[in-house]
This record gives structure tokens, sequence and C-alpha cells, in this order.
């Protein structure tokens, strides 16, 4: 997937999707979480999320001492929330959650002892495990869970496009896989705006299904919030940049692929579509010289040809 020289497997791209004007207003802090930096965002959506409504108290009186224990505690920023949320739901019922709830010692000793009941329940900290733990259903409603989802969607479809096509893939990949792509990943992906969106707002077509046409509101309706609220929109983008090695690794091992197969230029990516229809054309190139040295591909079954080893076992 490039030149020879300076080159990194595709689960360590460094991959850069916050817009520049995002960028330029709020400088990212070099090797700093990037959730750290958004933190208020972060706590409004999870707060959204477990309690179903939009936080109150004063999260900005109480930030440092809140940023001081998500660090302490060893877990992301979200799952510090999570964690603490879900336990203040479950032990006190309707009552109302305010920050200073994050800001002590015994918020540190509830994540971490969650955590390690997760991992050994479960085998990992994270959001489903979190979910099974409490019988909540947050991994539903988290923007991350659906990013990876629905890139791992596009990803798939564009690798097994590139493999028997060539030309543009974007009109058909929304053609095709639209609704199978949530509205948070459509909302924050360029070509959707470009090739569908900005299209659909300045002249509807009357023939689209029902279906489209709420998925488009929905994205709309996404992507309007994002505008008014930037932190949130570039907690969303932070988290697609985060979420794309699993997607990479979910993609290749859909194909009996590692990602230490192929290899990238270590440069920064600023374009996922892009970056799948290149990984797509390296694994048709891949699947090309299995073809033509007579080892199994994915070309068996659109080329006639003698099976794998016939021409060896005539000689014998």
């Amino acid at each position: 997937m490039g030149g020879l020289a300076n080159r990194i497997s595709v689960d360590n791209a460094r991959f850069s999707f916050v817009p520049d004007v995002y960028q330029i207003r709020y400088p990212r802090i070099e090797g700093e979480d990037a959730d750290l930096q958004n933190i208020q965002a972060i706590y409004g959506f999870c707060h959204q999320w477990v309690f179903g409504q939009k936080a109150r108290g004063s999260f900005f009186k109480h930030q440092e001492a809140i940023w001081a224990r998500a660090q302490e505690s060893g877990a992301s920023v979200k799952m510090f929330f999570l964690a603490n949320m879900l336990a203040w739901k479950h032990s006190h019922g309707g009552t109302m959650f305010y920050p200073q709830a994050l800001t002590g010692e015994f918020a540190v000793r509830q994540v971490k002892a969650i955590s390690k009941a997760c991992q050994r329940c479960y085998g990992a900290f994270d959001i489903t495990g979190l979910d099974r733990m409490m019988g909540s259903d947050v991994a539903g409603q988290d923007f991350e869970t659906h990013l990876l989802n629905s890139e791992t969607v596009a990803g798939s479809w564009i690798v097994n496009y590139k493999l028997f096509h060539s030309g543009d893939l974007v009109h058909q990949l929304y053609v095709e896989a639209e609704t199978s792509l949530h509205p948070y990943w459509l909302a924050i992906e360029p070509s959707f705006a470009d090739n569908v969106l900005n299209q659909h707002l300045e002249n509807p077509n009357p023939d689209d299904s029902e279906q489209i046409r709420t998925h488009r509101w929905k994205t709309i309706q996404v992507l309007n919030t994002l505008k008014r609220h930037e932190r949130q929109a570039m907690s969303v983008f932070s988290a697609r940049e985060r979420i794309m090695p699993e997607a990479i690794q979910r993609v290749l091992g859909q194909r009996g692929l590692r990602v230490e197969h192929f290899e990238i230029e270590n440069i920064p990516v600023v374009n996922a579509i892009k970056f799948w229809a290149r990984l797509g054309n390296a694994i048709q190139h891949y699947e090309c010289l299995k073809f033509v040295d007579n080892y199994p591909s994915v070309f068996d079954a659109h080329f006639s040809r003698e099976p794998f080893g016939k021409k060896d076992q005539d000689r014998t």
C-alpha cells in the first residue's frame, strides 16, 4: 500500500479525521487522550445515555478534580463516567446525578472494582461488558459503537467492490449500503454530504422510499446537533479515529488476513474512503498473485481453470 520506505502496518496508521477548522480552534495536545480534551462533551453524552436527560449541575466548576480522578482510575474518560453513572442509577434509583459525585476517591475505587469484575467475568472492561453487568443498554446509544459497526460495514463493502470493479465506488456504496450505515457515521463522512445529502436537500427525489427519507432525516438531525456543539463534534470525529484499527482488523479478519500482512506509508490518513479503496486494491493484487501461482483465490469462481494441484497430480 505504498512505497517501500518508512512503512507501518495498517493498524498502526495515524488517522486524522477532525476537520482543520476544529484543529485550529481547539489544538490537540500530542499524546493526550482526545476525550480528556473534550471531557465536558463526553460527560454530557454519557449522562444522556444513562439517565435519558440532559446533565444538571456545573461540570466546569469541578472539571479539574474530575479530570484528575478519571486519570487516577486508569480507565478511559467515557468508561469512568459510565461506570459511576450506572452504579449510581443502580443504587440511587431516580435520584439526580451531579458532577461532584465524580470528584471523590470513591469514584476511583468504584471504577477499579467494576473494571476488575468485568475483566474477570467478560474478559474486558468495555461498554458491552458493563451493559451485561449492569443490565443496561448503553452500547445501543454509544456513537463509538455505531461508528465501529458502520466503519466495518463500509470497509467490507469497499474491499469487496474493489476486488472485482474499478472506477468510482462512492455512489454505489450509498445505493447499496446507505441504510446499513448509522446516522452518526454518515453525518461525519464528507463523501455522503457531497454525493447524497446535499442533493437530497436541494432537490429531493420523490421516488425515494420512506426508509431512505427517514434515515436521511435522522442524519440531518445528528449533523445539525454537531454543528451547534463543536466539542461534541470533535468527540465523534476523534472516536472515528480511535475505532479504525479495530475496524481494519475486522475487515481483514473476514478474509482470513491479518493486519501485519499490509503496510502503509507512515503519514496521516485523512480520508477513510480512499484508505479502504487502497486496502481493497492491495487485497486484489494479493488474490491475483495467488490465482496466477495456482493457489486458491477469490477469483477461482470467476475464471475457469484446473483446480489447485491438478497439474501436479497429472504429472505423477
